[in-house]
């Protein structure tokens, strides 16, 4: 396995990728986002999709966009 995406949502050429945590571990799920990020930017190449990465934290359920 290469990556494991938790939540994808896409639509037209916008695609939305979330990271859920138990708790407040954005560096960890910043780290795999940008992961997820460079693979899918491969596959992907010169298609014009819009990437963009959300940390979820589950215990106080907080969306934050990570760039």
């Amino acid at each position: 396995m290469l990556a494991e995406i938790d939540v994808i949502g896409i639509k037209d050429d916008e695609v939305h990728i979330f990271e859920v945590k138990c708790s407040a571990r954005q560096v960890k799920a910043a780290r795999q986002l940008r992961k997820i990020r460079a693979l899918l930017a491969k596959q992907w190449g010169g298609e014009g999709k819009v990437l963009r990465l959300f940390f979820v934290n589950g215990e106080s359920g907080v969306i934050s966009a990570v760039l």
